[in-house]
């Protein structure tokens, strides 16, 4: 499969002053793959605590930072930063930096 998804990200300032998180589905009825193959955008302001979709029953999730950064596990991750989260981990929690964050997750289909 293949798919192309356009992704607008937000500017300093208001990406720093969300008030709310949001999760964007990417793929269009994503939800009809019975495989868990999906593709988000995470979006959440300041110091906000939020989860990914779960991983379970996927091949795992990919959290890419691109916008901000963000704290998972009591580590730093700043702009660009890679974390795989495997299936049987469970959704992952993190809490956007002092900016804000703006994540991409890319779910891997199940492995059969």
């Amino acid at each position: 499969r293949h798919f192309l998804s356009e992704m607008v990200l937000s500017t300093e300032p208001v990406l720093a002053d969300r008030q709310t998180s949001s999760l964007e589905a990417l793929i269009p009825n994503q939800d009809q793959y019975d495989d868990r193959l999906g593709a988000y955008l995470l979006r959440a302001g300041a110091g906000m605590t939020v989860s990914g979709p779960d991983p379970r029953g996927s091949g795992g999730q990919y959290y890419l930072v691109m916008n901000g950064g963000l704290t998972y596990k009591g580590a730093d991750y700043p702009l660009w930063s890679l974390l795989f989260v495997g299936p049987e981990d469970g959704p992952c929690t993190i809490t956007a930096g002092a900016g804000g964050v703006e994540v991409f997750i890319g779910q891997y289909p199940r492995r059969d």
